[in-house]
């Protein structure tokens, strides 16, 4: 379990050269005469309008390393193929007349500059053609401000015709020395910070195929000299039970001297306690006392008491990775809300939101797990499963774990008969007791929440003859739901494998008894056939289980 937050924006410098610094915006294109530089992989030259050398200045480079699209309008194909260098093959949109694209969004540059940086110059090269004969030209190019979540104030379109016919292609240079916008290195080291190309058409007939390939970004700065570590901050909360929150960040890095803030940097302050709060959101965000290096804002949330979880909180549960062994996590979702009440919509927020506050790997869990449930306290249950890698042969022992309101520490309950780990767990509040499906024998196990005793069980399908592995096709058990208005237990059968016997997936009911809390067999019966919603019966397809 990790419950740390932390957040950490790291800063290098380049080697000085020489760069073209711009003392206002202009747009260049291949037919322009003019001072001309040659970089363009498609031996396309382009000049560089109202520019002249700087001694003293860094100039970085860097391709977009992907793309997106987002807005209204006509959806570019494959905008993910405008990351990296050039190749031929980019992102594509059929405009007919008087259409306007979506935003083209071009981002994941990768820099890395200094923070205490001083921006001269931010330049664009876009490879592009027109697969087709009818005329297209810019509606808009601008920066994509990771921080306003929108396009920049400056729109700097270039009015030429896309070059026509689908051979030939031509790199266009938009350059200004701040596109309209407060540009800090923090902004362009944002991995979030990009180009935003939208393209209309121009004719009253005709389908338009503009194409575009690839994004550069150049960047010029100056810099004196460059702190030696970043600036990190670590954050100690205690929760706002009867407003007596309070937020304690520890920053490092950088000038060694700091500014703080909870507001998202509307107000500042040297001391980094933050007394007295009230339960909410936070944003916080930390800079050198000089008013430089200011790191990304950082969701922060007091809850009301000291429980782990609380509302508009979400329980997610994955599979692990190479790299990541988190297989159940809490998510701070309550600044998703804020976002979208304040009329922040169609944007990549994520970065926005708190980090894991408390996750749990599968050495916390003893495995991945695949399904959870909440009692009234807000405990936490949870299996060990083998659905996310099917191994047959494998070994993975339905381990039944619950994790503590208030601590988040681990109890195992119990450990189910089989090798093939455990599928849906559900807490019947009513009753207070844990149903947990067993995929090795398929079998239904109630369970006591509190000892981890077996109080009884149920086998919906064929009796188990104790063979190991995952049960058939037909007596897999998979997520459940309790309905309390009717005592019953719902629960999804895994029947079809790849279409193998023809018997469609299923839901199920048993009633459970109000007074003794145990199965009634004789209730059990079918409640809903599914249709074919894809191939086969796949446990992890949401439209199947």
């Amino acid at each position: 379990m990790r419950s740390l937050l932390t957040l950490l924006v790291v800063v290098s410098f380049c080697a000085f050269s020489m760069c073209p610094a711009h003392a206002e915006g202009g747009f260049m294109g291949k037919n322009d005469m003019d001072i001309t530089e040659h970089f363009d992989p498609y031996n396309v030259s382009f000049v560089d309008h109202l520019s002249e050398s700087v001694p003293g200045t860094t100039i970085v480079n860097s391709y977009a390393g992907s793309g997106h699209f987002f807005s209204s309008g006509s959806i570019w194909n494959s905008a993910g193929q405008i990351a990296m260098d050039p190749d031929s093959i980019g992102a594509s949109v059929f405009l007919f007349p008087g259409d306007t694209s979506r935003y083209l969004y071009a981002r994941d540059f990768g820099f890395d500059i200094p923070c205490n940086a001083t921006i001269t110059n931010i330049t664009f090269r876009v490879a592009r053609q027109n697969n087709s004969l009818v005329d297209v030209a810019d509606a808009m190019v601008a920066l994509f401000n990771p921080q306003t979540f929108s396009p920049g104030s400056l729109n700097m379109k270039n009015p030429a015709i896309w070059i026509e016919g689908g051979t030939d292609w031509e790199t266009i240079t938009y350059s200004h020395a701040n596109w309209g916008e407060s540009i800090t290195p923090e902004l362009i080291n944002n991995e979030r910070f990009g180009l935003l190309i939208q393209v209309e058409q121009l004719l009253t007939a005709g389908l338009a195929l503009p194409v575009v390939d690839a994004v550069e970004l150049e960047v010029c700065y100056t810099v004196g000299s460059p702190f030696t570590s970043p600036i990190s901050f670590a954050t100690e909360k205690v929760d706002a039970c009867f407003n007596e929150g309070s937020i304690t960040i520890t920053a490092s890095g950088g000038s060694g001297s700091f500014e703080y803030s909870i507001d998202g940097g509307s107000t500042w302050t040297s001391n980094p306690v933050f007394d007295n709060l009230a339960l909410g959101d936070y944003i916080l965000t930390v800079r050198n006392t000089d008013g430089t290096c200011q790191t990304e804002i950082f969701y922060c949330n007091l809850s009301g008491d000291d429980r782990i979880l609380h509302a508009g909180d979400a329980i997610v549960a994955c599979a692990t990775f190479p790299g990541n062994d988190i297989t159940l996590a809490i998510e701070k979702l309550q600044p998703m809300n804020e976002l979208y009440i304040a009329g922040e919509r169609g944007y990549d927020i994520s970065f926005l939101l708190p980090f894991h506050p408390y996750e749990w790997s599968i050495n916390d869990l003893h495995g991945e797990v695949y399904s959870f449930s909440i009692d009234k306290t807000r405990n936490i249950y949870t299996a060990t499963t083998m659905l996310y890698d099917l191994n047959p042969g494998g070994d993975v022992p339905p381990i039944v774990s619950r994790i503590d309101a208030f601590t988040g520490e681990v109890q195992i309950l119990d450990t189910l008969p089989g090798d093939a780990g455990a599928t849906g767990v559900e807490y019947d509040t009513i009753c207070e007791q844990l149903f947990v499906a067993n995929l090795s024998d398929g079998i239904i196990y109630r369970i006591d929440p509190d000892s981890g005793l077996t109080l009884s069980t149920f086998d919906p399908g064929v009796a188990d003859n104790g063979a190991i592995d995952m049960a058939p096709l037909g007596e897999r058990i998979l997520g459940m739901g309790y309905n309390h208005i009717d005592n019953k237990l719902y629960y999804a059968v895994w029947a079809s494998d790849f279409d193998r016997n023809g018997i469609r997936n299923t839901i199920r009911s048993i009633s459970i008894d109000p007074v003794s809390c145990d199965f009634l067999p004789a209730t059990d019966q079918l409640e809903v056939t599914l249709p074919w919603t894809s191939e086969y019966g796949d446990p992890l397809n949401p439209l199947d289980y």
